[in-house]
């Protein structure tokens, strides 16, 4: 009789999990893809010419480069070429103006000026970055010029120079 009873209670039990209600769940995935690539564009900047001599300028005076002496080509294989352009001086004690026309405590300022290039009519500043054409296309060309403009000098008689570093 026990086993009768033990043999009833087991096939019960496996009757009980047979027809009980059982809950699934549906186990999503993800993934990901990455896609790796190197742009192939050559960014090209040319300038012509890359010196300009004002020569003697009197305190107080400006003087101007034409209006579009200067040329840019984007000679590289990317449209819409934006150029910057950064300012630096030599001697250190060399001022200039700081994105307007200068005051009597900047004793430079310099101006670009004129031309086709997008940025023109602006003071460019010692420190910064200053935009100078945001849409040169493949094998166009762009002009500036630059008036100097000189507030108040001392007499030193030392040549100065202000270099202008043009990058794309």
């Amino acid at each position: 009789m026990r086993k009768i009873i033990t043999i009833l209670l087991i096939i019960g039990i496996m009757f009980c999990f047979a027809f009980a209600p059982m809950e699934r769940q549906v186990v999503r995935g993800a993934n990901s893809i990455n896609i790796d690539f190197d742009p192939d564009a050559n960014v090209t900047l040319d300038v012509a010419p890359n010196f300009y001599n004002f020569s003697q300028i009197y305190y107080n005076s400006s003087k101007a480069t034409l209006y579009t002496y200067f040329t840019i080509w984007n000679n590289g294989t990317a449209d819409n070429m934006s150029t910057d352009i950064q300012i630096t001086t030599s001697p250190n004690n060399f001022t200039v103006g700081e994105d307007t026309k200068p005051t009597a405590e900047a004793s430079y300022g310099l101006l670009l000026k004129g031309g086709t290039a997008d940025g023109a009519n602006q003071w460019l500043g010692e420190s910064g970055t200053n935009d100078l054409d945001n849409d040169t296309d493949v094998g166009e060309t762009a002009t500036f010029g630059f008036i100097l403009q000189v507030t108040w000098a001392n007499t030193n008689f030392s040549w100065q120079t202000i270099g202008l570093t043009l990058s794309a």
